[in-house]
């Protein structure tokens, strides 16, 4: 049996998972029931940590427990601390500090989306899609994820 996971094995990511989901148990946070990337720590200052891959956003209303989760996750990982998100997942973030609010923005994902489809020439439209329409299969097979992740 293998007492390390090596990078290319399928077991690998699930290893890393375990690892990390260990890690930020650990430091108290908990699995979100509606989606496993995402750990939640419920106190008086809510922390939040999405999970895509190796990459981890943390955001909460206190600054001590951001930094706290980061030493946790430095105790056990060789981590790069880049800052304040300005992208995350192709999600443009914008911070409004005064306001304490976040905003992701996935204009630039649409733009991309319409030009890939030929569609920068569009319009929005108050009726829905006409009966008489048929999408291929190969069209609607790429077309459903990016609408969905849109």
């Amino acid at each position: 049996m293998l007492k390390k996971a090596l990078y290319g094995l399928r077991q690998t990511p699930h290893a890393w998972y375990k690892r990390l989901k260990g890690v930020l148990e650990t430091a108290g946070y908990q699995v979100s029931s509606n989606d496993p990337a995402l750990f939640h720590k419920l106190n008086p200052e809510a922390a939040f940590a999405s999970v895509h891959v190796d990459d981890i956003m943390s955001a909460s209303a206190s600054l001590d427990e951001v930094q706290d989760l980061k030493s946790a996750r430095r105790k056990v990982f060789d981590i790069t601390d880049m800052g304040d998100a300005k992208h995350y997942l192709g999600m443009k973030v914008l911070r409004y500090r005064k306001r304490r609010m976040l905003k992701l923005s996935q204009r630039q994902a649409i733009v991309e989306f319409l030009k890939r489809w030929q569609m920068t020439d569009c319009a929005p439209k108050a009726t829905a899609l006409g009966v008489a329409f048929q999408a291929t299969k190969a069209a609607y097979r790429n077309l459903r994820p990016i609408l969905l992740y849109i």
